[in-house]
């Protein structure tokens, strides 16, 4: 047993440069697969991916093989083969296509591209020469190299014992590397140093967008200085340029801030009515024309609005933030690619190439020996991608600061959005009552009617032919039994039993049952919910089933409810024509202005050809265990 133990390690030492060998011949081929690979996917030839990919599975094979380390196959599953819809085409995003060819074709780039493991072939078939020359090749490298220089000096000989104890634990130190690229990414390194690295240097990148913004703000801000010279009442005309461009900064503000941006600007006036007499007034004139009471209205409101002075504020501190933001960013790249980027080249390129890496400090004038300067780069290199989230987040927060709505701004819109919430819910509730008074005067009222004059009729041939007073009593039991049918229609549509008795799920199933379309019902969320927010949903629901059934063309859909994070989610998909555009009618926005009520919104995502996916949430904090 000792015996055998020992020839096995033998065996490995002597075997560990051969294998650290192989493994360094793919390693050194991977740069050329990837050059390869690359410009013919970059012509769509995508099987060019999968051959690299093939050509990566080698050297998992090799690892599990030679360094005893499974590699598992870390790729995605492939995309399912198109399917037509009901019209025979093949849909992809918001186009439709006549044929599956294209279609394959971009699902199969999407899945090729988006699959973390493609980079992380990239990365290896990059780096593998680099990382093999260390660790794979370095027992080749001993050996050869010692035997290659015993007839300079006999002391080379020793490179070779060396070379071949260090075999084994220099071709495991690859096999590790390469199981660590090649195989599934695990769950820390999603938060690990590369990816923490990618945004630190990500948020020096847009760094640069934020030394741009100043640009635009001097130009601004010389504007608005302009329009202040012949008075104030110029400032207005300024703020038509001044706040489409302040507000496409808030989306960039919002995410650097980590905080919400709204649109701070209160609410705009009304439009000027005329008095009875025909004439508009604004103070104690009267004036003819609306036009001059809108233009003296629009001033005051702009002049009055706080997030018009806030705006010329935050015009006036970017051009002070820019420089500083441009500052780090050239003294991390200075640092990086002339102080630090030169003397990594120069290491491999130095024999032949004819280059002074210390050039970069020396122009600057820097003191000390030359790799001075390569100790100042790292140092401001590190400091300037230690930094730039920390820069990027202070300026996302002076913004969100200075470009937040102020709290009588919030106060304004939340008062505007109340009110127009009233009163749509006043015409809804107009509108309602007078479809159920109509309901009730030609459905129940003329079957009660009908049913009076049938009785008078049996009253008054009760004793003169009670056989036809009995047929008339029959009618009249059936026309009662049927008006009864109507009245509980009526009823249903004010408020359905079900609703009331079992809450919105069973509700929802049971209009779903009702529909002449195929409705499938997903429910998932605990009990009751507020009776309030029970009828808004329900009702919503059978409207948008309403329209799914006369307009999609679609003969299923699939509704889903459920609760999340305090908001009641509800939605119905179709797989019908599609192209439905809230803007265009006036049922999905009164639908929307009817949730605002209860502080809820509804979304449309329906592209021509379809699917259609009318989404709603409804906040609900108070439930009722079912």
């Amino acid at each position: 047993m000792d015996g055998s133990t020992t020839d096995r390690g033998l065996t490995a030492y002597a075997s560990a440069w051969l294998r650290g060998a192989a493994l360094g011949a793919l390693a050194l081929l991977g740069p050329v697969v990837l050059l390869l690979s690359s410009a013919a996917a970059t012509f769509g030839h995508l099987s060019a991916i999968s051959a690299s990919r093939a050509f990566t599975s080698l050297t998992r094979q090799g690892v599990r093989r030679w360094c005893g380390i499974p590699v598992p196959t870390p790729y995605r599953e492939p995309p399912e083969p198109p399917r037509p819809n009901a019209r025979g085409q093949y849909r992809y995003g918001n186009r439709l296509h006549d044929s599956p060819g294209l279609v394959a074709w971009q699902r199969r780039l999407a899945w090729l591209s988006g699959d973390p493991a493609t980079n992380r072939d990239s990365a290896f078939l990059l780096g593998g020469p680099f990382v093999a020359a260390v660790t794979a090749l370095l027992p080749v490298e001993l050996v050869v190299g010692g035997v290659t220089l015993a007839w300079v000096t006999p002391w080379a000989l020793l490179a070779v014992p060396a070379g071949i104890a260090c075999g084994p634990a220099a071709v495991r130190l690859y096999g590790r590397w390469a199981a660590r690229l090649l195989g599934p990414a695990p769950e820390r390194t999603r938060a690990g140093v590369v990816r923490a690295l990618g945004r630190r240097v990500a948020a020096l990148a847009e760094l640069v967008l934020v030394a741009l913004f100043a640009v635009p703000a001097v130009v601004l801000t010389a504007l608005v200085a302009l329009s202040l010279v012949p008075g104030a009442w110029v400032l207005p005309l300024a703020q038509r340029v001044v706040r489409p461009a302040v507000s496409a900064q808030r989306p960039l503000i919002a995410r650097w801030s980590g905080r919400e941006v709204a649109d701070p600007y209160l609410p705009p006036p009304e439009p000027p009515r005329p008095r009875r007499d025909g004439l508009y007034q604004l103070g104690r004139t009267l004036f003819d024309s609306p036009t001059p009471v809108a233009r003296a209205q629009r001033h005051q409101w702009v002049l009055r609005d706080p997030a018009t002075w806030r705006d010329l504020v935050w015009l006036a501190v970017q051009p002070v933030l820019g420089p500083l933001a441009a500052l780090l960013v050239a003294a991390t790249g200075y640092a990086a690619f002339g102080l630090v980027w030169p003397w990594l080249w120069l290491v491999p390129t130095r024999w032949w190439l004819d280059y002074d890496p210390a050039f970069a400090w020396t122009a600057l004038g820097g003191p000390g020996p030359p790799w001075w300067g390569l100790v100042a780069g790292v140092v401001v290199t590190a400091a300037g991608i230690a930094l730039a989230p920390l820069a990027l987040r202070g300026y996302g927060l002076a913004g969100a600061a200075l470009l937040s709505p102020t709290g009588a701004a919030s106060l304004a819109r939340r008062v505007r959005q109340l009110s127009d919430s009233r009163d749509d819910a006043n015409r809804v509730q107009v509108a309602e009552l007078r479809r159920i008074e109509q309901d009730l005067h030609d459905g129940v009222q003329a079957g009660l009617v009908a049913i009076g004059m049938q009785l008078d009729a049996v009253e008054a041939l009760v004793d003169t032919a009670p056989g036809k007073a009995k047929e008339l009593v029959a009618d009249a039991r059936r026309r009662l039994a049927g008006t009864l049918v109507d009245l509980r229609a009526v009823v249903r549509t004010i408020h359905p039993p079900v609703l009331a008795e079992r809450g919105l799920a069973d509700a929802v199933r049971a209009l779903a049952l009702d529909s002449p379309l195929e409705v499938e019902v997903s429910v998932d969320f605990p009990g009751r919910v507020e009776s309030a927010v029970e009828s808004a949903v329900y009702f919503a629901l059978r409207e948008l089933l309403t329209n799914v059934a006369k307009h999609s063309g679609a003969r299923a859909a699939q509704v889903e409810l459920r609760f999340d994070g305090g908001w009641l989610h509800a939605s119905v998909r179709d797989e019908g024509r599609g192209g439905v555009d809230p803007v265009r009618g006036t049922g999905l926005r009164g639908m929307r202005r009817r949730l605002g009520a209860f502080d809820g919104d509804l979304s449309v995502d329906s592209p021509p050809g379809g699917p259609t996916l009318v989404a709603l949430r409804v906040p609900c904090e108070s439930w009722e265990d079912g």
